[in-house]
């Protein structure tokens, strides 16, 4: 059994001969190696969200490059028994979205001084619902954390026939036709409709299919 410390793995060969081979040209001799596993690691790996909604489901508005919730942001910290480590950090990022399967997946090194990283993915993402993982692995530690949570990248549209720059008298009905409609992300929208200042409205709240596109028509 060898310990490849490099990709912190243990590999396995049936013989020292067939060891030597590999080593000389892992390449051309893959199928001396029998298996390999992970190497476990002495060392935890802390990753904790510095942002708000941590790595929890996050909406974010299409067109809203600034907001937080499409920010990646975190503190990490590899430790063991003894106290903390000076490694440093590979950081891989995917992020995939489960609508057209298209992904982008990228890696960042952080050094000891580098603890908090933090930046925006907004424009990884597509409409619909992403799913964005992080795989950390020290460099040298071979110890790993992974977090995986969604960012749903909504498009919402709310329009309307009705002529609101005209008057209408106090005591007459009215009706305001609108049609709202969203992407395909699941959750509820809320449409709040508020008359003069003096608050009077009238709020409706609709339940959207999860996976489907919404359009609502109504008056």
């Amino acid at each position: 059994m060898f310990e490849d410390t490099a990709n912190n793995k243990y590999r396995m060969f049936s013989s020292e001969d067939a060891f030597a081979m590999w080593k000389e040209n892992p390449t051309d001799n893959q199928d001396l190696e029998l298996f390999n596993f992970v190497r476990p690691s002495d060392y935890k790996l802390e990753l904790i969200a510095t942002n708000s909604g941590g790595f929890d489901s996050k909406f974010v508005r299409y067109g809203d490059t600034d907001n937080v919730g499409a920010r990646i942001a975190f503190q990490w910290n590899i430790s063991n028994d003894e106290g903390d480590s000076s490694d440093s950090l590979s950081a891989t990022y995917t992020i995939a979205n489960s609508s057209t399967g298209a992904s982008t997946t990228f890696t960042r090194w952080y050094n000891k001084s580098d603890k908090y990283p933090d930046f925006s993915i907004y424009e990884y993402l597509q409409p619909g619902e992403n799913v964005v993982t992080i795989s950390c692995r020290g460099s040298a530690t071979g110890a790993r954390n992974t977090k995986t949570f969604t960012v749903n990248l909504l498009q919402v549209s709310l329009t309307s026939t009705f002529r609101f720059y005209e008057k209408f008298a106090s005591n007459v009905p009215i009706q305001i036709p609108y049609v709202f409609e969203r992407n395909n992300t699941s959750g509820t929208a809320k449409i709040h409709f508020k008359i003069d200042e003096g608050g009077a409205g009238k709020e409706a709240s609709y339940d959207v299919v999860a996976n489907g596109p919404t359009r609502i028509t109504q008056t």
